[in-house]
């Protein structure tokens, strides 16, 4: 402090305003700078500044650690600690509960309300969930945000691997409900009492506000409610039920199955305007039902080994089948009888006798005079697998009519010879 140009008067010990460790400088004398012993301020207000570690030491953390670890937190044993859960979808899962030897006045500590803290350093309830199947991989949080009340939050990502029951009885247009049960593994109702955050419509709005429907399923709603469950002798533990409700998306199922399969059922309808000519039909029926078969294969891979009702798709699949299976039937039957009424009973009765032996000039003469309409079953099965034997058959039948022509010729040339003779 720089006094310049000021005369000072020293005041005697035991005057008004006199500090005997302030002292003026000389009387009469022209200060030119003087560094007085002390300074006196008025009417300046003073800030406090606090950290969240001066809340951490007020709580004793660290040195009550085993006894904020080890044991519920609560000063009465017969207090049961209310947990809240909530659940939203995609899966995070808040809990929230209370501990009641965890508090402090946030008015001392500059207004400070919450801490956040590592996991280790608090009691944390057991909640399990039955339907999992894997270990949960999504990282959560390692933090805890315990609030002046005593009131601690903790947020889990969770990534869930659960059964569920599957009704495919309307299959590809079913709607399936999973369950997730979460439960105290250790801790029964008398110790924990577990209780839903949001009801059933703020948890639906939440999720469907993170969840983006995507692939086959699209999601429908959330039902939340609690159930008490008893164990024997030894007491009754609360659950909370999420039963989320989802519904498959048809369009591709429609697709690749129901409509190939209405495809199929239509060619083998149209097949009955084919003329039964050299077996075309009956080939034709055939690589339909072939084509049918493997459509069957893929679709089986679609449903579980052991359905609890038998799936609609399955009959609808099973009926189609059946209509073209009887189709084919009927069609190798009127290509049966149609030969068996086309061709002599000698010429049958021959044939039988001579096995695999060419076939007579006589019969061969009554199949073109009847315009080839119909050929045997035989010739249809080598028609189907080797079609150059048809063109054999013909150049066969031509040989032997030219042949059978030119005999009769011969013998009408030498018979006026002999009456001569």
């Amino acid at each position: 402090m720089v006094l310049e140009g000021k005369r000072f008067k020293q005041r005697l010990p035991g005057e008004a305003g006199s500090d005997p460790e302030c002292l003026d400088p000389l009387e009469n004398v022209a200060s030119f700078s003087v560094v007085p012993r002390c300074l006196r301020y008025e009417d300046v207000s003073a800030t406090k500044v606090c950290s969240e570690q001066d809340v951490v030491d007020h709580l004793n953390l660290t040195s009550n650690r085993d006894r904020l670890t080890l044991t519920r937190p609560v000063q009465d044993w017969t207090t049961p600690t209310v947990v809240s859960l909530d659940v939203f979808i995609y899966t995070i899962l808040s809990v929230f509960w209370e501990n009641e030897l965890i508090s402090w006045d946030p008015a001392d500590f500059c207004g400070i309300q919450e801490v956040t803290i590592p996991r280790e350093l608090l009691w944390k309830p057991d909640l399990i969930i039955y339907e999992t199947m894997e270990k949960n991989e999504a990282s959560g949080s390692p933090y805890l945000m315990v609030r002046h009340d005593g009131r601690v939050i903790m947020d889990n990502n969770l990534k869930l691997v659960s059964t569920c029951s599957i009704d495919i009885h309307k299959f590809p247009f079913d709607t399936q409900n999973c369950n997730l049960t979460f439960s105290s593994s250790i801790y029964t109702d008398q110790e924990i009492q577990l209780v839903p955050l949001s009801n059933s419509s703020l948890v639906t709005k939440n999720s469907r506000e993170i969840m983006l429907t995507h692939g086959e399923w699209e999601f429908m709603n959330v039902s939340v409610h609690t159930v008490k469950v008893a164990y024997q002798d030894q007491g009754t533990w609360d659950q909370v039920v999420y039963t989320i409700t989802i519904r498959r998306v048809p369009l591709l199922q429609v697709l690749t199955f129901i409509m190939p399969i209405l495809f199929f059922l239509s060619l083998d309808l149209a097949s009955f305007f084919m003329p039964d000519t050299r077996g075309d039909k009956l080939c034709f029926k055939v690589t339909v039902l072939l084509a049918m078969s493997v459509l069957l294969l893929i679709l089986n891979d679609t449903f579980p080994s052991k359905p609890s009702k038998t799936p609609l798709m399955a009959v609808y699949v099973i009926v189609v089948f059946a209509f073209m299976l009887l189709s084919l039937l009927e069609t190798i039957l009127v290509v049966y009888l149609m030969e068996r009424a086309s061709t002599p009973r000698g010429s049958r009765a021959g044939r039988g006798s001579r096995g695999s032996r060419a076939p007579s000039s006589e019969g061969l003469h009554l199949s073109r005079d009847a315009g080839m309409h119909h050929i045997t079953s035989h010739h249809i099965i080598n028609h189907c697998t080797y079609t150059e034997k048809w063109t054999d058959l013909r150049q066969t039948q031509t040989d032997t009519n030219t042949g059978t022509k030119t005999d009769s010729d011969t013998a009408k040339h030498v018979e006026p010879n002999n009456s001569m003779g």
